[in-house]
Formats: C-alpha cells, sequence, structure tokens
C-alpha cells in the first residue's frame, strides 16, 4: 500500500505517514518517484528513515512547503541541507526529536527557506544559540517556534 500510493492518486501533494515503524527508505522513495507533485510531507515518528530517502524526496519533490521528520532519529544535517537547497519555498520545518541534527542543518534551512514561518527543533540537542539567531534574522515571518 505505501508503495502503490501514488500510482493510484499520481496527483497526490499531501503524504502523511506518522508514526510509521515499518515504513522505511524504499517507501518514500517510491512515493517520490511516482509523485513529484508532493507539497507536504508528514513522516513525523517514522524512525527508520535515513538520510537516502529524504534525499530522494527533495531531489523529486522540489515543491515542498511542509516537511514534517520529526522523531525521525536517524536523519543527520545532510537530509535537511538537501531539503533546503532543493525545497526553497518550505513554510513549515520540523525536525523535533532529530538528535543527530546541529547548527548546519537549521543554518540551511534560514539561509535558502526564508518564508518559513514554522519551526520545531525541539529536543535537538547539539543545537547552539547560534542556529535560533540564524532563524530569527532570516527567516521574520516566523511565528511559531
Amino acid at each position: 500500500m505505501k508503495t502503490g500510493l501514488c500510482e493510484l492518486f499520481p496527483r497526490t501533494t499531501s503524504v502523511t505517514m506518522k508514526g510509521g515503524h515499518d515504513v522505511k527508505d524504499a517507501h518514500l522513495m517510491a512515493l517520490a518517484d511516482k509523485c513529484s507533485g508532493i507539497m507536504r510531507a508528514n513522516f513525523d515518528g517514522c524512525r527508520n528513515l535515513t538520510d537516502a530517502a529524504v534525499l530522494a524526496l527533495a531531489d523529486k519533490c522540489p515543491g515542498i512547503t511542509h516537511a514534517n521528520f520529526g522523531w525521525c532519529e536517524n536523519l543527520t544535517d545532510a537530509a535537511v541541507v538537501a531539503l533546503a537547497d532543493k525545497c526553497p519555498g518550505i513554510t513549515h520545518a520540523i525536525f523535533g526529536g532529530c538528535e543527530n541534527l546541529t547548527d548546519a542543518a537549521v543554518l540551511a534551512l534560514a539561509d535558502k527557506c526564508p518564508g518559513i514561518t514554522h519551526a520545531n527543533f525541539g529536543w535537538c540537542e547539539n543545537l547552539t544559540d547560534a542556529a535560533v539567531v540564524a532563524l530569527a534574522d532570516k527567516c521574520p515571518g516566523i511565528t511559531h517556534a
């Protein structure tokens, strides 16, 4: 079902697989291959996803505006930097609980996605004040942080 979703509905713009411990990289890559129009990607709690899946999504779905990868604990800065590079229209960046992230991830989003209005990096213990300052300076429309 996970990989066939976009075969049945190729114009899908929003995908939610929240809390799916059985969601794997192959599922997200298959979705990205078939549904390049995804704008809202909610994979909150999909703990098995790795950077490879997010890199594929960013590459094939440049129109993403809402990226929710909260508690995807395997993700690193590479995934967030790829989203920032390929999806500059991101307005909602939710990566709370992604404990491998550093300031580099937040700085990339702040630099490349100035339209961010909603940012969640709770429980990302490697972040410093520099990340918060960058968001404040470069994303003046933030209403939720």
